[in-house]
């Protein structure tokens, strides 16, 4: 069994060493080729036939990995828009169908790709290697028969011919043009053939791709449509007020009536203020009035700084006095500052609490919404701001207004630490140094935390730190 191996590996080889020593002499033009035109045309067309439809499996391949990609995509993007779509809304149940329904339609669509287009198309190309395999095969038929043939030639031609060699040449020749020429029948037959095939193909896969993509185009420009309709239909609900979110306006209208109610029976109930030093009429029950102003003395009667004036009564300058017997406490008048003076005028209280007083209790006081006009100043007034008067209030001096700024002074700020310029543009100053601050020309130029300013003391100039000062 080794044996028969090893020969038929050995006369493997030969003919491998044959064909290549004619090659080489077909190359060198030391010997005769044999060309067949016709064929090797149909041979050209075949290896063009064959790349075309490997291109073309190849693109299948991708949109269909596509196809499968895009209807993931799809998928999960419609289930999203199901779960967007709250279960009140109209149409939800529709939407859901059309959810399922697309899911369907890619899924057949994938389908009659992978099986009605891609099937045929692997079938078509797996018919050329086998044609390819005849054709290296009829290759090598034709370099055995050119090459026995010329072995028969030299026999022949040879000086001391040999009939023995020469019948045997001869009979390998007529062996060798009879395998070769069966062969390149059998191709010129099958090559224009399968050559041909190619447009019946193509015909019936591109008829399936436009029929699989208008069907599924169709099919989608529907359910779209639905699902538009079903949106739009949503919207005019909504425009309608059906699915607005619920505002708690009565409620907070209810809270603000109760509390409104509320403040009027406050007010309502609310009591006149009665001071305890304003004079009260006399009636009958006087007596017992007088004890109890007796035993529950007032709680002011007077003015810190005004008390003898207001023991001794009106003066004569026209001084501010006040009686015990019949005269409104200095505390029941408003005060209200006269025209183009800084004195303040006086606005009789008192009286208009006596006049609510002698009202029924239990009834609603209306509380006046202006206070009455200024009337002009009697012997009753009590000038708490009077120009000269020594006790009255002094505004402090921390609070009067700034003195003016020079020109082109932002404001002044006072140093609370030292600090010693770095720079040349930057300023150097002590503690309690007082700094004019001016206004950069380019804001730009400013940086975060520094100023522009001059040293009252030395009118230095420069930039420095703003956290080692404070404004003045």
């Amino acid at each position: 069994m080794a044996e028969s191996k090893g020969g038929m590996f050995g006369k493997a080889l030969q003919k491998r060493v044959f064909r290549a020593k004619e090659k080489v002499l077909q190359n060198l033009g030391k010997a005769d080729k044999t060309t067949d035109g016709t064929l090797e045309d149909h041979v050209n067309n075949f290896n063009k036939q064959q790349t075309s439809a490997v291109k073309l499996q190849k693109e299948l391949k991708n949109y269909i990995a596509c196809a499968k990609a895009m209807a993931t995509a799809s998928k999960n993007f419609y289930d999203t828009l199901h779960e967007l779509y709250e279960e009140d809304w109209t149409g939800k149940n529709q939407v859901k169908q059309i959810t399922e329904s697309l899911e369907l339609m890619w899924s057949d669509y994938v389908q009659k790709f992978t099986d009605d287009i891609n099937g045929p198309l692997t079938l078509y190309i797996n018919k050329f290697p086998e044609v390819r395999s005849k054709i290296s095969k009829r290759g090598r038929k034709l370099v055995d028969f050119d090459s026995a043939r010329h072995n028969s030639e030299s026999l022949q031609n040879a000086k001391k011919r040999d009939e023995v060699k020469i019948a045997k040449a001869q009979e390998e020749l007529h062996l060798a043009e009879k395998i070769y020429k069966d062969m390149n029948n059998e191709l010129h037959e099958e090559l224009p053939e399968l050559y041909d095939s190619r447009i019946v193909f193509y015909c019936t896969a591109f008829q399936t791709v436009s029929t699989a993509e208008s069907v599924f185009h169709g099919e989608y420009a529907k359910l779209s449509s639905q699902f538009s309709d079903s949106v739009e239909e949503l919207a005019k609900e909504n425009a309608r007020g059906t699915y607005n979110a619920k505002r708690f306006t009565e409620n907070w209208n209810a809270s603000r009536t109760s509390s409104n109610s509320s403040g009027v029976e406050d007010v309502r109930n609310m009591q006149p203020v009665v001071y305890d030093n304003y004079p009260r009429k006399e009636s009958a029950d006087s007596s017992s009035q007088k004890s109890v102003e007796t035993a529950s003395p007032p709680k002011i009667t007077e003015f810190p700084s005004q008390q003898d004036e207001v023991k001794n009564g009106p003066s004569e300058n026209g001084d501010l006095a006040m009686k015990p017997d019949h005269q409104e406490n200095a505390y029941d008048l408003a005060y209200e500052p006269v025209a183009g003076t800084d004195e303040y005028e006086a606005v009789a209280i008192g009286a208009q609490l006596e006049n609510e007083k002698s009202e029924d209790d239990d009834e609603y006081t209306e509380v006046p919404t202006e206070m009455p006009p200024a009337a002009a100043p009697s012997s009753n007034a009590v000038y708490c701001l009077a120009q000269g008067d020594e006790d009255s209030y002094q505004v402090p001096s921390s609070n009067k207004p700034l003195q003016d700024l020079p020109p082109g002074v932002s404001y002044q700020v006072q140093a609370t630490h030292p600090y010693v310029g770095e720079d040349s543009d930057e300023l150097s100053f002590d503690v309690g140094d007082v700094i004019n601050v001016l206004p950069f020309e380019d804001p730009d130029d400013q940086d975060d935390g520094w100023l522009l300013g001059v040293k009252v003391s030395d009118q230095k100039k420069g930039v420095f730190p703003a956290n080692f000062t404070k404004p003045v």
